[in-house]
């Protein structure tokens, strides 16, 4: 018996209104080439109304791409067009905004004959949750991640990993990674198993425990923490293993260690202190025996030999530079004697008097305050000026002449040693990128090619051992291509200990 399905037919139509999903019947418009260019709204059920918001004569005629939201149905078209062309249902969601209200369906799309069959149904609620469980996930991930020496893992209350950062398990010796959405059953050796299952089973009965763990000459403590749901169910277990092994020094070990490393540092100093030394008399006789050289044999030498002895002599004073910096680096500290107070416009004024050539040459405005007077070293504080004002004057930006500003705040202390300056030195100069300001007081740092700035980078390496010296601190803020502020901060009475 042949029969006509027809959407028309009373019983039909009841059955399709009283549907739970919203089910339109759609008829494709073609062009003169007989392609697919817009499907026209043929049958739209009651769900489908109450889904859309609209009701169905204002749809019914109308085409596919002129539907009301704030939607681009243009990839949706070329979906509907293959469903019509390859027969193959097509399956996503679709994300709809009108007005403020925004849905998601979950909508498929099947051929039925001649026509494309929509059915819809709004999955927005489910969405919302999943995505909440997303950021929940990600909010757990983050904590488990930022707690210091602490490896972590999230388990169930069917005994799957939900969560594992780290190595949880290295405290019972079972060092491999931990695979999530898998059940410890299937991957966890059976000998593991007799020592964790336990511990995990405590947490999901709702007791938390904490136990300490020696493994391999490291001591551990173990966290279980039964977590909660907003009803008070327990759905899983969290076990945090954290290396003490750091915390259990005692006190005696600490300062024995402080000894050690401070012996290093010295024997590194003085190293550093002899090589520089000792690499000075060779390096004379270079530079002398170069200059004789050219004084009294230049009429026999062609133009390449002394083209060489020129690049030597160059390499030479390149050399000389690096060691006298190298020289005041290593002896900031060494030499110290009892810190006295120290005018710091004295100061300035005495490193400007030693800049003055440098200074008319660039054509550099100085502008500086009147200054407090601090306890410190003035031959330290001296050196300090004058590498930061030498830097303002040299990283200079071509089309202009060198503005460098030196002026200082106080912030008030109860105390005298809590009393801070802070002197500020300003240029208008080149400037580097803060994401630079890491780097620039470690020694050997540079951030310009020798070609483009002289120097050894061991300048503000040496201004941070003399402030830090000083009980003080040494910061910069800077913007490429518009100058850089330095500002030293320096106790006014050095804290006694």
């Amino acid at each position: 018996m042949n029969s006509t399905f027809s959407f028309s037919d009373p019983i039909t139509k009841k059955i399709l209104d009283n549907t739970g999903e919203g089910i339109v019947l759609f008829t494709p418009k073609y062009d003169n080439s007989q392609e697919i260019i817009d499907f026209e709204y043929t049958y739209i059920n009651q769900r489908a109304e109450e889904l859309m918001g609209h009701k169905r004569q204002e749809l019914l005629g109308t085409l596919f791409l002129a539907t009301p939201g704030n939607v681009d149905y243009s990839d949706y078209l070329k979906a509907y067009k293959k469903v019509m062309t390859g027969g193959d249902p097509y399956q996503t969601e679709l994300y709809y905004s009108e007005e403020g209200v925004q849905k998601c369906y979950k909508v498929s799309a099947h051929k039925i004959e001649s026509h494309l069959l929509v059915q819809f149904d709004d999955i927005s609620g489910f969405m919302a949750v999943v995505s909440e469980e997303s950021r929940s996930e990600s909010l757990y991930r983050s904590l488990l991640k930022s707690l210091p020496y602490t490896d972590a893992i999230l388990i169930d209350t069917k005994m799957n990993v939900v969560l594992s950062e780290g190595k949880p398990f290295k405290v019972f010796g079972y060092e491999k990674p931990l695979e999530e959405e898998k059940s410890l059953k299937d991957f966890l050796p059976p000998e593991y198993q007799k020592k964790i299952l336990p511990l995990i089973r405590l947490g999901l009965e709702g007791e938390s425990s904490k136990a300490e763990y020696d493994q391999d000459d490291v001591l551990y403590r173990v966290h279980t923490i039964p977590m909660k749901d907003d009803k008070g169910q327990i759905f899983s277990t969290l076990i945090l293993t954290e290396d003490i092994g750091i915390f259990n020094i005692s006190s005696g070990e600490l300062r024995n260690k402080i000894y050690e490393l401070e012996n290093a540092n010295q024997s590194l100093e003085q190293f550093a202190y002899v090589a520089s030394h000792d690499l000075q008399e060779p390096l004379r006789k270079i530079r002398a025996f170069g200059d004789r050289l050219k004084t009294k044999y230049s009429a026999q030498l062609d133009e390449t030999a002394q083209d060489y002895i020129n690049r030597m002599q160059n390499a030479a004073s390149r050399m000389q530079k690096l060691i006298d910096d190298l020289l005041k680096y290593s002896r900031v500290g060494r030499f110290q004697e009892a810190f006295q107070e120290v005018e710091l416009s004295k100061v300035i004024q005495s490193v400007l008097g030693d800049l003055e050539s440098r200074i008319e040459d660039s054509q550099a405005e100085i502008d500086v305050q009147e200054l407090p007077s601090l306890e410190g070293d003035a031959g330290m504080l001296e050196q300090l000026f004058t590498n930061l004002i030498s830097n303002a004057i040299k990283f200079t930006k071509k089309d202009a002449s060198p503005k460098v500003s030196i002026w200082y705040e106080t912030q008030e202390g109860n105390e005298p040693e809590e009393t801070q300056y802070q002197i500020y030195v300003k240029d208008n100069g080149i400037g580097f990128d803060e994401k630079y300001l890491g780097k620039i007081f470690n020694i050997f740092q540079r951030l310009h090619g020798r070609n483009e700035y002289e120097g050894t980078g061991i300048g503000l390496a040496i201004c941070r051992k003399i402030v830090e010296a000083h009980s003080g601190t040494i910061d910069a803020k800077s913007t490429l291509g518009e100058g850089a502020t330095f500002i030293v901060s320096l106790p006014q009475v050095q804290p006694t200990i």
